[in-house]
């Protein structure tokens, strides 16, 4: 298996895509290892990044200041948008989403408002309570909040979450060309 009958080595289109695999991932590696913060070999495996652009690698004295600035943004811009006209309410009588919302994975906490007719929000970090991570505002039509938020890294984004029929809410969130997942409950 994988020689000729001399013995030798034989090198398949196999072995050359798992070579020039190897080659890259050493080649990311060794160019990103001050950024790397875990490899993950076990479940779907990879490499997780940290480096400029994780507010874990912030001190946290800078983390607490992004954290009142992004927050102070954020009041401001509710402050001085014009109230938003009248959503018409899709399906459902509009609800309030004003409270408390936890993360599915029980990372961050989501502190929801309604202020100016916009529903607001300021997500912290259970990892590091009393800095808000993220935060942003949009209007709810009493089935889709659509919003735009910034986070402490200084990236801005949209997100569209939908409240789904057992009070949760679920979406998608977009910032710097990524998408993730948003599942929020009470």
């Amino acid at each position: 298996m994988g020689g000729d009958a001399r013995g030798g080595f034989k090198l398949t289109p196999v072995w050359v895509v798992t070579i020039v695999f190897c080659v890259l991932l050493v080649y990311v590696v060794v160019k990103k290892v001050d950024d790397i913060r875990e490899v993950k070999i076990a479940e779907a495996g990879g490499i997780v990044f940290g480096g400029s652009t994780s507010p874990v690698s912030l001190p946290l004295d800078v983390q607490r200041e992004r954290s009142r600035q992004i927050e102070q943004k954020v009041e401001e811009e509710i402050h001085n948008a014009p109230a938003p006209l009248p959503v018409p309410v899709r399906e459902t009588p509009a609800a309030d989403l004003s409270g408390m919302w936890t993360t599915f994975d029980g990372t961050a906490r989501w502190m929801v408002s309604r202020e100016n007719n916009l529903y607001a929000f300021r997500e912290e970090s259970l990892a590091i309570p009393g800095v808000i991570s993220a935060a942003g505002y949009g209007t709810f039509d009493g089935r889709t909040w659509s919003l735009q938020f910034e986070t402490i890294i200084g990236a801005g984004g949209t997100a569209s979450i939908h409240l789904q029929d057992d009070g949760t809410l679920r979406g998608e969130a977009a910032a710097n060309g990524n998408h993730f997942p948003v599942s929020l409950h009470r």
